[in-house]
């Protein structure tokens, strides 16, 4: 088992039918990994008919973009590759992403559970309602959070691309809660 320091940073986001976790399905994975790189897939729900209009309409889900999609089950051995031993970064991770994604595998009979555990996971939600609250932020989704620190909201319900933003949020978080001194040791994000 690796040590904190050296558990990779992976940004996880999924797109949903519906926020009803074990009820609703994950239509779209994304990944960026510290060592391994990006990964984003669409999947396709096995309850196409539980779609909740809204949902429907924020993701940008249509039958004909997902008809080749992989189901969860076919995409479970590179999920499992993104989430080894890491430290999983997301923004609203530990109360939507991470119980949603589980509920997910246990509705799909996959033997396989993210882990729900403080020490593996960073909520980017969390840090800003603790220091960036203070500092005049009023709301804590991911949208506001990006207009705070000056970062483009475009393609935003896309797992990728919010993905992506969190990363940035992520960062920009670091920076702002640097020690004065500059002498607070760090771990070096990857470009």
């Amino acid at each position: 088992m690796a040590g904190y320091l050296e558990k990779p940073f992976v940004f996880f986001d999924i797109e949903t039918t519906g926020l009803r976790a074990g009820h609703h399905e994950v239509t779209e994975l994304a990944f960026i990994h510290e060592k391994l790189g990006s990964w984003c897939v669409r999947v396709k729900p096995k309850y196409p008919e539980r779609f909740e209009d809204a949902a429907r309409e924020i993701s940008r889900y249509n039958d004909t973009d997902w008809a080749g999609a992989p189901s969860l089950e076919d995409v479970m051995q590179k999920v499992r590759e993104f989430t080894y031993e890491a430290i999983l970064i997301g923004h609203n991770i530990v109360l939507f992403d991470v119980p949603f994604f589980n509920a997910n595998c246990k509705m799909a009979g996959i033997d396989y559970q993210l882990p729900l555990k403080m020490n593996c996971l960073i909520d980017t939600q969390m840090l800003a309602l603790v220091h960036m609250v203070p500092r005049g932020l009023k709301f804590l989704g991911l949208g506001p959070c990006c207009k705070f620190f000056g970062i483009s909201n475009d393609g935003q319900h896309h797992a990728y691309d919010d993905c992506d933003r969190t990363k940035m949020v992520f960062e920009a978080l670091l920076k702002k809660l640097r020690w004065d001194d500059g002498k607070a040791e760090q771990r070096t994000l990857w470009e």
